[in-house]
């Protein structure tokens, strides 16, 4: 399969974005990130892209869909910037998306950054649920960088320790930052 030489994760989707395949660089991604088998199926062949994005992304994701140019159109290709990181490491991708002629796309994952978290970037916060958990039980959770919303402050701090912990009943929202950052930036 020509999409496994590639060396950069890489997947296609079909034209109502089921994931169709995934290469060797994707799967091994997937498999070092501590998700849980529920993390491994929903980025797995079968499943639907845009379900798997969390709410507040479905509808770029859409816009960069429709906005990506023939892979072999002299057109860049429509590119979205997102983070990616753990507990321990900062990863800062592009996807690149190009409509392949049989309707499909091609995404193409980037690593742009990968390192340790800097603590004097991102100050990471104590994991003290009383300080982020609503009334309602719930935690708001940053879809995109992952911070938490202080029901105390306002504020948006780093928990690292509840990347992927499974105890807490998340709300997927955008930080102001992120919400910002995906208003104003448009695909391409």
């Amino acid at each position: 399969d020509k999409l496994d030489v590639l060396p950069y994760p890489a997947m296609i989707l079909s034209p109502s974005f089921e994931i169709a395949r995934v290469n060797a660089a994707f799967r091994r991604i997937v498999a070092e990130v501590s998700g849980g088998e529920a993390f491994v199926a929903r980025w797995s062949p079968g499943s639907d892209f845009i379900a798997a994005c969390p709410k507040p992304m479905r509808s770029r994701f859409r816009r960069i869909f429709a906005s990506a140019p023939r892979l072999d159109s002299r057109r860049v290709a429509s590119v979205h910037a997102y983070e990616s990181a753990s507990e321990t490491r900062f990863r800062l991708f592009e996807m690149h998306v190009n409509r392949l002629d049989t309707g499909e796309f091609l995404l193409a994952h980037r690593v742009v950054i990968d390192r340790e978290h800097d603590p004097k970037v991102r100050v990471p916060s104590a994991p003290n649920l009383s300080n982020y958990q609503r009334e309602d039980g719930k935690v708001d959770w940053c879809a995109s960088c992952r911070r938490v919303r202080s029901r105390v402050s306002g504020a948006w701090d780093w928990v690292p320790e509840w990347i992927w912990y499974r105890g807490i009943d998340r709300i997927h929202q955008l930080c102001g930052f992120c919400a910002i950052a995906f208003a104003t930036r448009e695909p391409g």
